[in-house]
């Protein structure tokens, strides 16, 4: 995971979908996010759903919303590696 970004929601649904919310200093680091989720093993459907710049104090930050699955199986997008 980026040490740039951090996660501040995570609400998951009896169905294996997932809603990660959080915020990081650059649209790059939340992409490098989204591709490092799609390494895992076990999420499947990852998608940014929505970033947004922030204000005032927060202008640096630009806060993302993603939209996954988890499921038993392996991922098609290259999953049963090992990720660090």
């Amino acid at each position: 995971m980026p040490e740039d970004i951090w996660l501040e929601h995570f609400d998951t649904l009896a169905t294996g979908e997932i809603t990660l919310a959080g915020a990081g200093y650059s649209e790059d680091a939340i992409n490098e996010f989204v591709g490092w989720l799609r390494k895992t093993p076990g999420l499947t459907d990852v998608a940014l759903d929505s970033t947004q710049k922030g204000r005032g104090r927060t202008d640096r930050l630009v806060n993302f919303t993603v939209q996954c699955k988890f499921t038993d199986q392996p991922n098609s997008e290259g999953g049963g590696d090992n990720v660090n």
